[in-house]
């Protein structure tokens, strides 16, 4: 799904009104009903403190303010007088019901802001056309709603974040609890520098035609539910009369002295994500711990005891993963650089297979084409050095991607692919629990499980990386986030699979 930004979702919406045809007043109310609609489902509160610009997102907050009174809810609106009012702020304006108490605040009225004990605050002073940092008076508003501790829902995006702009440090904005998005989530609220202020990320359908999307070009692109149960159905049901030849031969490289369990899951990961064959090649002190633990894979030892070393024929597996666990001995990166020269199929490197390359930056020319990369951000940072923004950082995932014909993904909540064209893809799957070790050489497991099954690089990175946060969503049900560790991934993986399988049974 493509994303857009503020100026291609305003022209969206008069292409809109143009062509439904609807008027804008009238989009405007389908926008804040269906925001109030989310809202009664969701929130038990009959108190609603409403903060309105003049703008718009202020309309909008207006014509919440009236439905929700209508709805018997009890509500008090504060107008500040920033900017020229909108023709349609204006029309809710006069909508809005004389019971509603309403106040209008300047720089010499602020004390007139108080803020009820039981209140639910909806912000509505600036929408996605912000594109300078909130200042003075209004500034400190937002100051003061952030302290106030209550529970903030902001409509379209929180007052103070940009849209797709990079934001600066240390200026205001609406921390909030819950935005009600509109159409599709807004770049900015996808980053780590600005998506906290985003809080639960609600996207809401308010008809916009969008068969004028194609006339709008983009480098940022959602990997949705739909999109990648479509990618796994194309290998999808398995044959009948097929073996366990038909599904490849995943080889993973994992595990040195006391790192036996990165190897073990992303072991039991490749076998759950389907590989038909699996072989570990580890250092011989993970010998009998890898066939107890995981008596499904085949293990080749390698030629040190407690390190990766030496060199074996890569030409009978369909893909390899490597880096869980193996540390960065002199031995282990001979064995990786003669890795990335003689295989002449795509890998995936994790872990200290990347703090290698980074030590070894001209190794990188030998990849193989369309390698899968999965660094964290240090990792990452390691290879390219520190960047100032998160727009830096996107830029340097582009280059990096094109640069070596690889594929990046820059793991972390909305995990970054970067692909060789020069994309970027954000996956939606998987919550904060996954902050444990042994998550990454889960995705490792997964990712080069399905490359073996015969899915291209695109097709198994993007579902693994979803597929991954599935599972720990899945996961997190039963567990909770706190409690959640490495191995439930694994565990829910089959339950992950068959959601993507039943959505086109």
């Amino acid at each position: 799904m493509k994303l857009l930004t503020a100026e291609q979702i305003k022209a969206l919406d008069q292409f809109t009104i143009q062509n439904k045809p609807i008027t804008s007043i009238d989009l405007m109310e389908r926008a804040s009903y269906v925001c109030v609609d989310w809202i009664l489902k969701n929130i038990e509160q009959e108190h609603f403190t409403i903060f309105c610009g003049r703008g718009n997102n202020g309309g909008d907050g207006l014509a919440i303010a009236r439905l929700l009174f209508q709805k018997g809810k009890e509500v008090r609106v504060f107008i500040l007088e920033v900017s020229n009012p909108t023709n349609d702020f204006q029309a809710n304006l006069q909508r809005l019901p004389q019971e509603i108490q309403t106040s209008f605040i300047n720089e010499n009225t602020l004390n007139e802001l108080v803020i009820a004990n039981q209140t639910i605050i909806i912000d509505a002073i600036f929408g996605v056309g912000l594109s300078k940092p909130l200042s003075g008076w209004v500034g400190e508003i937002v100051k003061f709603i952030n302290f106030s501790k209550m529970k903030v829902i902001s409509i379209d995006i929180p007052t103070g974040m940009y849209a797709n702009l990079p934001q600066e440090k240390n200026i205001p904005i609406i921390k909030a609890n819950y935005t009600l998005t509109f159409h599709k989530p807004k770049l900015n609220m996808l980053l780590p520098q600005t998506g906290n202020y985003a809080g639960n990320l609600i996207v809401l359908d308010i008809g916009l035609l969008t068969e004028y999307e194609k006339e709008f070009d983009s480098q940022y692109f959602i990997n949705t539910f739909p999109e990648i149960a479509s990618l796994y159905s194309r290998l999808q049901p398995r044959s009948t009369f097929s073996h366990k030849g038909s599904y490849g031969h995943s080889l993973l490289a994992v595990g040195s002295y006391g790192k036996a369990g990165a190897a073990t899951l992303a072991a039991k990961a490749c076998l759950r994500a389907g590989t038909g064959l699996l072989s570990v090649f580890s250092a011989e002190c993970n010998h009998v711990i890898l066939q107890t633990s995981v008596p499904e894979a085949m293990f080749i030892a390698s030629e040190t005891n407690q390190y990766i070393s030496g060199k074996i024929d890569y030409s009978r597996y369909n893909a390899i993963g490597v880096g869980s666990g193996i540390g960065t001995h002199k031995e282990t990166q001979t064995f990786l650089k003669f890795l990335i020269q003689e295989a002449q199929i795509p890998l995936v490197l994790d872990a200290d297979a990347l703090n290698i390359l980074a030590e070894n930056p001209t190794w990188l020319a030998f990849l193989p084409a369309e390698c899968i990369l999965t660094p964290h951000p240090k990792e990452f940072e390691r290879l390219v050095g520190s960047w100032q923004n998160d727009y830096e950082c996107l830029e340097f995932l582009q280059n990096f991607a094109r640069k070596n014909n690889v594929y990046v993904v820059l793991k972390g909540a909305y995990s970054k692919i970067a692909t060789p064209d020069g994309k970027i893809l954000i996956n939606t799957s998987g919550n904060a629990g996954m902050a444990t070790g042994g998550s990454g050489d889960v995705l490792t497991g997964i990712i080069t499980g399905l490359l073996a099954q015969h899915y291209t690089p695109l097709e198994a990175v993007c579902i693994g990386i979803y597929i991954h946060g599935l599972s720990a969503d899945l996961a997190s049900k039963d567990t909770g986030q706190i409690s959640l560790i490495a191995s439930d991934i694994i565990e829910y993986l089959p339950q992950a699979f068959f959601e993507l399988k039943k959505y086109y049974i």
